[in-house]
């Protein structure tokens, strides 16, 4: 299990000491090539983390720190992924994985650190996945970060996580740099699935949407996936216990009509009138939708 790095008091001044000491191996520095060839700037080196710049046509301008040791998996991996549609993330090429960006209903607190202000409580799963999270130490407590969580019937995963060093070159509308010390976290999905790509990402993009929504519902936490088109407002929560979250796989398929409208509720707290009629909508409409087993 890792622990927190320690907080460095000055990042850039830290590339610039380590730079001239930096060494690479041979194949590293080929993973480096091939990710600038496909319009990835390396912008320095420091410790054990490379640092990239972007451009691309699709996304936006971007800072973005790579575990060194991760370099070779993103480049030898990048092109097999391909941003996803409608959501801010990655998927396959068959659509068996996807990896969502998340928001959180606070403006002031990004989503990485609200994920690790959770003390996260769940079963683990018996699959052949590699779960290895953050250790949080805060004061007298210590807890794990995210979870990793199995359908009863092993048809899909669902895991929240530090994002992949995939997903930091192949999801062009990522977030910027944030401080040293902060860690992205990424929602991740896999299906068991033969059938056709669309189907597959269909069913990854219903579980995203029902496990969120079951936080939400059952918890009070309320993170939300990140559409393409517009952000939404976001507005502050309640304060939450600082008890562990129980977490299980959801029972049953969540609509995204269901998903987002519940959400929007639970943003427009400050508004009563439209919290009250999204929650109304959300009981005598699409409620009765929410009966699909999952796989």
């Amino acid at each position: 299990m890792n622990n927190r790095k320690e907080e460095s008091p000055n990042p850039a001044s830290n590339m610039e000491q380590s730079e001239a000491d930096a060494e690479l191996t041979q194949e590293q520095i080929k993973a480096i090539a091939k990710l600038e060839s496909l319009g990835y700037k390396k912008i320095g080196h420091y410790d054990d983390k490379m640092r990239f710049g972007t451009n691309i046509p699709t996304g936006s301008n971007r800072i973005f720190d790579v575990e060194v040791e991760h370099l070779q998996f993103a480049a030898s991996n990048v092109e097999d992924y391909r941003e996803h549609q409608e959501y801010k993330g990655i998927m396959n090429r068959d659509g068996t994985y996807a990896e969502f960006m998340i928001n959180y209903s606070s403006p002031r607190i990004p989503a990485g650190r609200a994920v690790e202000q959770n003390h996260w409580s769940y079963q683990a799963s018996d699959c052949d996945h590699v779960f290895n999270p953050w250790t949080i130490r805060s004061g007298a407590r210590e807890y794990s970060t995210g979870f990793h969580i199995r359908s009863p019937k092993k048809g899909a995963c669902i895991e929240l996580s530090e994002i992949s060093p995939v997903s930091h070159f192949a999801t062009p509308t990522g977030s910027t740099w944030w401080p040293e010390d902060y860690t992205e976290y990424t929602l991740k999905v896999w299906v068991n699935s033969s059938g056709a790509t669309e189907v597959n990402a269909r069913k990854a993009q219903q579980i995203a949407h029902s496990v969120l929504f079951e936080l939400d519902a059952k918890q009070g936490v309320q993170f939300s996936l990140i559409s393409q088109g517009s952000t939404r407002v976001n507005v502050n929560r309640m304060k939450r216990s600082t008890d562990p979250q129980s977490i299980s796989f959801p029972s049953t398929v969540v609509p995204r009509e269901v998903a987002a409208l519940f959400s929007f509720a639970g943003e427009a707290s400050e508004n009563p009138p439209f919290a009250f009629l999204s929650y109304y909508q959300v009981l005598e409409y699409y409620m009765p939708w929410s009966h699909v087993e999952m796989p």
